[in-house]
C-alpha cells in the first residue's frame, strides 16, 4: 500500500504543475504588456531649464516636428538626442510651460490682470523740456496712422474682431506699471525661444498678441516707461538687420513707437532710449521716412 506520503504527493502534484503553469504564463503576459506599452507610448525628452534647473517633460515627437532644428536636437546625432535631455538653463519654467502648450495645443494660456486695482503711483514723470531742435525731428515725416501695422508675420493669425473684447489680458487704465512690464517681457522671453528654435507658428502667434496688447494700451504716465524698457529689451535680445532679414519684433517695436509719436516724443525715457539704442534710432526714423 502507498503511504500516504506518496498519495498525497500523487493527488497535489498535477495541481502544482498546473499553478506553476499559470503563473508563468501570468508572468509573461506581463511582460508582454510592459513591451507592448512601452511600444504603443511615445517616448519623452526631458529639458532642463532654469536656474533651478526643473526637469520639463515633452513628447519627443512633438518637440522634434516644431522645427528642423528641434528635430536636429532629438533625432540627431549630438549627445543630448542620445540621452533624450538637453539644458535650456537661460529659460525660465514658466516660459517653457507658455512653450509646451503651444506643441500641444497651438496655443498658450495668457497672463490676466486684476480689475479695478489702484494706479501705481509713481509720480509726475519730470521730462525734460523738449528743444526746439528735438521736436523738430518729427516734423515733416510721414507718420503711420494708429491703424496701420505693417508686420507680414501677423497675416495668418488676425482674429476676428468680435473676439477682442473677450480678452482679460486686453490692457486698461487701472493697471499698474508693473503689469505692462510683465506681461511684455514675458511675450518677448517667449518669442526669443520661439525664434531662436525657429517655431515660426509660434513667433507669429506672440507678434500678434503683443500687436493687440500694444493697440488697445492707452499711453499715459504709469505706463510710458515699461513701453521704453520693452522695446530696449527688444533690440537688445534679437538678432541685428542682416541683408534682407528684419527681425519681426523689432518691426513691430519700431513700428508701434512710430505710431505712438505723439505721447513719447516728450517722454523723458523715449529721449534717452534714442540717444543709447542706435539700432532702434535708425529704425525708428526710417518708419517716420517712408
Amino acid at each position: 500500500m502507498e503511504s500516504s506520503e506518496s498519495i498525497e504527493n500523487h493527488l497535489t502534484s498535477p495541481v502544482s504543475k498546473r499553478t506553476r503553469a499559470v503563473s508563468s504564463s501570468q508572468s509573461s503576459f506581463k511582460m508582454s504588456q510592459t513591451t507592448i506599452n512601452n511600444a504603443i507610448e511615445p517616448p519623452m525628452f526631458i529639458v532642463v531649464v532654469g536656474a533651478e534647473r526643473a526637469e520639463m517633460k515633452i513628447h519627443s515627437h512633438l518637440l522634434a516636428g516644431a522645427s528642423r532644428a528641434l528635430g536636429a536636437l532629438v533625432n540627431g546625432t549630438m549627445r543630448e538626442a542620445h540621452e533624450r535631455k538637453t539644458e535650456w538653463i537661460d529659460v525660465n519654467e514658466e516660459t517653457f510651460n507658455r512653450f509646451r502648450q503651444f506643441l500641444y495645443d497651438a496655443d498658450y494660456n495668457m497672463p490676466t490682470f486684476a480689475d479695478q486695482r489702484t494706479p501705481d503711483d509713481r509720480g509726475n514723470e519730470t521730462t525734460p523740456k523738449a528743444t526746439s531742435t528735438a521736436v523738430n525731428q518729427y516734423e515733416g515725416r510721414n507718420w503711420p496712422s494708429i491703424s496701420w501695422m505693417e508686420i507680414p508675420a501677423l497675416d495668418q493669425y488676425r482674429w476676428d474682431s468680435n473676439a477682442r473684447a473677450d480678452y482679460a489680458w486686453f490692457p486698461h487704465e487701472s493697471h499698474q506699471y508693473r503689469d505692462w512690464n510683465d506681461f511684455l517681457v514675458q511675450q518677448l522671453q517667449l518669442y526669443m525661444l520661439a525664434d531662436m528654435y525657429d517655431v515660426q507658428p509660434l513667433c507669429g502667434l506672440v507678434l500678434l498678441r503683443t500687436s493687440e496688447f500694444l493697440n488697445h494700451l492707452k499711453l499715459q504716465e504709469n505706463n510710458i516707461e515699461a513701453i521704453v524698457n520693452f522695446i530696449d529689451l527688444v533690440y537688445k535680445n534679437t538678432m541685428p538687420t542682416s541683408g534682407d532679414r528684419v527681425d519681426a519684433m523689432r518691426q513691430l517695436a519700431s513700428q508701434y513707437a512710430a505710431l505712438a509719436v505723439p505721447q513719447l516724443r516728450r517722454s523723458k525715457y523715449f529721449l534717452e532710449l534714442l540717444g543709447l539704442q542706435e539700432a532702434f534710432a535708425a529704425d525708428f526714423w526710417g518708419v517716420g521716412d517712408r
